[in-house]
């Protein structure tokens, strides 16, 4: 299954309050996102595994995080829950190096807004959550990331793509595509809404 479903999908920034922990194990990738949000005056505080950033998170509980989905110690989606038990609201976005649908699957329903391939450029990353540039370049720069097929897929594509994929295996039932997604049907019609109006209009065609 591709990953890639560019032009189908919106990209939205995320606008959180400017509190970020970044939690990665490669020190030149955690540095160079942590110098983005400190150049856009943010406070940031990073760590390269899990207990380290848990104990910085209840000392001071971020509003954002941008974490690794492997540390040596655990998993971002296990230190995701742990910090959303503080902060519900967490904005959050997970990264890679080794990407799959079911990770992507299992990111999305952990509650983070975007899955990440590495290798990432920093001020992409940045601009997801709008730090470092002008509202026009911070959207210019979140489209950036998804505009060539050699660029990381976004969570929302990957789900997009996986409610279409259940769809077309439905027929364009979106009953029986609720049921097998595990969704509401109001929930399901709603998110074909905000996905792409094509998506409807070809599980209907079926």
């Amino acid at each position: 299954m591709s990953l890639a479903l560019h032009g189908l999908v919106n990209h939205v920034t995320i606008s959180p309050s400017r509190n970020i922990l970044i939690v990665d194990d490669d020190q030149c990738a955690r540095e160079s996102l942590a110098q983005w949000f400190r150049d856009a005056r943010w406070t940031v505080r990073t760590a390269d595994r899990c207990d380290k950033a848990f104990a910085l998170a209840a000392a001071v509980t971020p509003s954002c995080l941008i974490v690794e989905q492997k540390l040596c110690d655990g998993t971002g989606f296990d230190l995701l829950s742990r910090i959303r038990a503080r902060n519900p609201e967490v904005a959050a976005i997970v990264l890679t190096r080794y990407p799959s649908i079911a990770a992507a699957v299992h990111a999305m329903r952990t509650g983070f807004q975007d899955y990440l391939t590495k290798p990432i450029e920093a001020r992409k990353v940045a601009a997801l959550f709008g730090a470092g540039a002008s509202l026009a370049a911070e959207q210019n720069a979140a489209n950036d990331v998804f505009d060539s097929d050699d660029e990381p897929a976004s969570l929302a594509r990957v789900e997009w793509e996986h409610i279409h994929t259940v769809l077309l295996d439905c027929r364009g039932n979106i009953s029986e595509a609720a049921r097998v997604l595990g969704l509401h049907r109001r929930s399901l019609q709603r998110k074909l809404r905000r996905f792409a109006p094509p998506l409807e209009s070809a599980g209907r065609a079926r």
